[in-house]
């Protein structure tokens, strides 16, 4: 509490349950220091059925979903390479506190702000949760692929483990990468057009390979 006297922010990442055990709560915090702005970054929230719950990245990944969608098509889901909500998490508690001190040079007031690391990944997860909410449209993994481009892959070299990775987004990419490549196969019917290509990249990617 001394420290507070003289502090900006306080940042907490217990679950609330030890914040407010320590006497460390919002509530308590104003009495020694009325314009503090508490950050209370949790796995779960501060309320709620598992605000009390310990998390790591590792869990708050898996609970949001994002895992389900890494993959290959074949539905087991893959862990990213780190863990998504501990960096996320952090940077909106960066942006959150930098708009609670703006606030607080205009008006004299702190604030608290409750943001979890559950809540952050979710931010991550709006072409997978909208499409369900208007049309009950399932997600389902992609691997390397892309909902409306393609191609869109990483595609095997010659050579150990040597590989190229490969993103047409207009029409004069696809040319560009139709002379490179020089095969009469992608003037073909098939691919005339970026729905044909996206319609039939089995076969596209198998002559990218080739």
């Amino acid at each position: 509490m001394q420290l507070v006297t003289g502090a900006d922010i306080f940042v907490d990442n217990y679950t609330p349950r030890v914040t407010k055990n320590l006497g460390l709560s919002y509530k308590e915090l104003t009495k020694v220091k009325q314009d503090i702005i508490m950050l209370s970054l949790h796995g779960y929230g501060v309320i709620g059925p598992y605000s009390n719950t310990p998390a790591f990245g590792l869990c708050t990944d898996a609970l949001s979903g994002v895992n389900s969608l890494i993959g290959y098509g074949d539905g087991i889901p893959i862990a990213t390479g780190t863990t998504l909500s501990d960096p996320v998490s952090s940077l909106f508690g960066v942006f959150a506190v930098l708009a609670a001190l703006d606030y607080r040079r205009e008006t004299g007031k702190g604030q608290f702000i409750d943001l979890s690391m559950h809540d952050a990944i979710g931010c991550l997860m709006e072409e997978a949760i909208l499409p369900y909410i208007m049309n009950k449209c399932e997600p389902h993994q992609l691997g390397a692929r892309h909902p409306y481009m393609a191609p869109h892959g990483a595609y095997p070299c010659k050579g150990d483990d040597s590989w190229i990775a490969i993103t047409v987004t207009s029409e004069k990419e696809w040319v560009n990468l139709c002379k490179v490549i020089a095969n009469r196969a992608f003037t073909e019917e098939r691919f005339s057009d970026p729905l044909s290509q996206w319609e039939n990249q089995d076969e596209l990617d198998r002559l990218i390979e080739q």
